[in-house]
């Protein structure tokens, strides 16, 4: 990889492109949105936009959902399998958003259960804590 100079100029570092034909310009195929993966220097951005292609095309039936469907047609979010289809290769720009979305929602959802999870666990160790002398739990 090259270095990035310190310029006030804009520059492409190692861009990778693809050939449009002017027949086909205005075809639909050409309107595409390109997901960029980090990757090596040896590694290209085509091998592993493949790669995940092939995956999400063999192994997609596998993602199973875990938001209910009442919350998720509550708040008009994909369902899993079609949001990461959209986040890897989307459709078009909502899709995409929606997708991210659908994704943030999970996120905070999974880590508000963790953190309830987390709380009921102490609650139930501690439990024993307050009892007194003749068997009685005190109060809170």
């Amino acid at each position: 990889m090259e270095k990035v100079r310190k310029t006030m100029k804009f520059q492409f570092i190692n861009p990778e492109y693809k050939k449009i034909k002017q027949a086909s310009f205005d075809m639909q195929e050409q309107k595409q949105i390109l997901p960029i993966y980090p990757s090596t220097e040896s590694l290209r951005q085509q091998a592993i936009r493949k790669v995940m292609e092939n995956a999400l095309m063999d192994y997609g039936y596998l993602l199973q959902e875990n938001l209910p469907m009442e919350f998720l047609k509550k708040e008009k979010l994909l369902g899993r399998k079609e949001a990461v289809l959209n986040i890897h290769f989307p459709e078009n720009d909502e899709k995409q958003s929606k997708a991210r979305k659908r994704f943030m929602l999970e996120e905070i959802l999974l880590l508000e259960m963790g953190i309830l999870q987390n709380r009921f666990s102490v609650d139930k160790a501690n439990k024993n804590i307050y009892k007194l002398e003749d068997n009685k739990k005190s109060c809170k």
